[in-house]
């Protein structure tokens, strides 16, 4: 049924992903049905209905992607139970897996080249890898941890 991977959020249909968008869109505060169908149908030429949204908070429930926050008289309000970045490197992990055997070398080299993308928002790209690749730099210049002894132990020998 789609339940949680160890570790990592649920596989979650369109729909569901539209409704964890907007609980996200609502954070950091708890959301309940009503709060999700008015943000969703603000949005929608065809809005849905009370019972629909109802029926996903549901299933988002039991696939563990939503929690019970509190209950304010017949009103439940959830939190999300992982954040978008984390659903993002999933998705874009599994597009990888999917489409690139798991590399992830040519899903970038496909997002790059996207049109959308101006020379603004490449130099931005660049400044990230620039970023990310000065921190690499400085872990591997700092010294290693040092793996504790065994002195001081408690343990009795026989």
């Amino acid at each position: 049924m789609g339940r949680r991977a160890a570790g990592g959020p649920p596989q979650l249909t369109r729909l569901e992903e539209e409704v964890m968008r907007a609980i996200w869109d609502a954070q950091p505060g708890p959301v309940c049905v009503r709060d999700v169908l008015d943000s969703i149908n603000a949005s929608r030429d065809k809005p849905l209905a009370y019972n629909t949204v109802q029926t996903v908070f549901t299933l988002l429930r039991e696939k563990q992607a939503i929690k019970l926050a509190n209950q304010q008289g017949r009103a439940h309000y959830f939190v999300p139970t992982y954040s978008r970045a984390q659903a993002a490197g999933r998705t874009l992990t599994e597009l990888a897996r999917r489409m690139f055997g798991g590399r992830l070398k040519p899903l970038l080299h496909q997002m790059i080249d996207d049109p959308q993308l101006s020379a603004e928002d490449l130099q931005e790209l660049r400044a990230w890898v620039d970023e990310k690749l000065r921190d690499e730099k400085l872990r591997e210049r700092a010294p290693a941890a040092k793996k504790p002894t065994r002195r001081g132990s408690t343990r009795k020998r026989p």
